[in-house]
């Protein structure tokens, strides 16, 4: 980052021992120096897979919603991003019911999810970023403390570039059987990489975001 650190970046512990015993990816933390007055705390998530149970993913948010409740103590901006595996129709759900609402009164879910807040991915007509089984799902999400969006934040997001980054190169189109009906159709989606041949990059799109310092 051109931004310094302001302390070693913190890695945190998802304990899901009592639920599964296949461990989980560690929540990296990150708090960077903007400008001399202000700063601004990142949280990189990959949480527990689909395979798992909805509380491993609970479990996650739990931590991640304690950060973001320290961070709006602290006045510090918050952005968590990454692959929350998570689907919308998850219930309870780990960011809705934990982290995440369009009421920004709301102080009790103390962030913002721009997937559900804007309705979707407005740069692409798929509505995901990952594709599985014949269908895009939006598991890659970013999330911003509700105190980014307040006059006085150092940190202004500009929400018409939020989207899915999906050029030509990391996209694939083949032949794959429909799920459902059994046919064999033609699709379009995220070019995963094969460690064989070195080809390809992942089988999830980037979501990106543009920010500026006011």
């Amino acid at each position: 980052s051109r931004f310094p650190l302001v302390s070693p970046a913190k890695a945190h512990y998802v304990d899901i021992s009592d639920i599964d015993p296949s461990p989980t990816r560690f929540i990296l933390e990150a708090t960077f120096q903007l400008t001399q007055k202000h700063q601004l705390r990142v949280v990189a998530n990959h949480w527990p897979s689909l395979a798992h149970v909805v509380d491993t993913r609970i479990k996650a948010a739990a931590i991640v919603k304690k950060i973001a409740l320290l961070s709006k103590r602290e006045g510090i901006p918050l952005i968590a991003m990454g692959d929350f595996n998570t689907l919308p129709s998850e219930d309870p759900n780990p960011i809705e019911d934990l982290l995440a609402d369009n009421n920004m009164g709301d102080k009790s879910l103390p962030m913002l999810d721009l997937q559900h807040y804007l309705g979707g991915y407005p740069n692409f007509s798929n509505q995901g970023s990952h594709f599985y089984k014949g269908e895009w799902s939006p598991l890659d999400r970013i999330l911003m403390s509700k105190d980014c969006f307040r006059k006085d934040s150092p940190l202004e997001a500009i929400l018409s570039s939020f989207g899915v980054y999906a050029p030509s190169y990391l996209l694939k189109t083949d032949y794959l059987t429909d799920p459902v009906t059994g046919e064999i159709k033609l699709y379009t989606f995220p070019h995963r990489y094969d460690f064989l041949t070195g080809e390809g990059y992942s089988d999830h799109l980037p979501v990106v975001l543009k920010a500026r310092l006011r």
